[in-house]
């Protein structure tokens, strides 16, 4: 009995570790009530990064149109594209991991089971794509004095200012996989622009 206390006590001690050192790596903000009044905010989204084995062929590039597209066309903050990280207030780091097309859709895991999300999906024949990435933002090496203090009032210390595993996924009737593309990137821009600049709503 006194041995199968001790290894339970090791194994909860070693499980506490382990998510210590997962939640002190990564910074989960949304920065949008601290920009606010800031101007000119410089964004500059390095090249995507393809860590799926190849399924990102051809889609690189355009995932990171689509990513400067919504930071470019968004009016809720002041963005500004810029062509270098030295002139970058953040800096958008983001690397695919899988992405996947089936003219199925397979339940995903993140949807409840006996949910109405669920529920529909048994009943429906939808295509389905899915792009998951680790997205990594960080501070950019020249600032501007707005941003380092709004970041300071944050108390967020080093360069990364937010690091997250986003899976986005975009169902459709009719949705061949070339088509599915622009969809899913444009997907995976906005969940990044929702999570950390997105403006939060207010509970009445």
């Amino acid at each position: 009995m006194k041995k199968i206390l001790v290894v339970f006590a090791v194994i909860t001690a070693l499980s506490l570790a382990l998510t210590s050192v997962g939640q002190s790596r990564t910074v989960i903000k949304n920065l949008y009530t601290e920009l606010e009044g800031v101007r000119d905010i410089r964004i500059y989204v390095a090249d995507v990064k393809d860590s799926s084995g190849g399924q990102m062929k051809g889609m690189l590039e355009d995932t990171k149109k689509a990513i400067e597209s919504e930071f470019d066309t968004r009016l809720s903050l002041d963005f500004k594209i810029v062509d270098s990280r030295s002139k970058a207030d953040f800096i958008i780091m983001v690397d695919v991991e899988e992405r996947i097309w089936l003219d199925h859709d397979p339940l995903d895991s993140d949807k409840g089971i006996g949910t109405p999300a669920t529920v529909a999906d048994m009943l429906l024949d939808e295509d389905y794509a899915r792009m998951q990435a680790d997205v990594v933002i960080q501070k950019g090496p020249n600032a501007s004095r707005d941003v380092k203090k709004a970041l300071r009032d944050l108390r967020i210390r080093g360069d990364v200012v937010w690091e997250r595993e986003l899976k986005a996924t975009v169902t459709e009737g009719d949705m061949p996989e070339e088509a599915s593309k622009p969809l899913i990137e444009k997907r995976l821009a906005h969940m990044i622009m929702i999570k950390v600049f997105g403006k939060k709503a207010k509970i009445r």
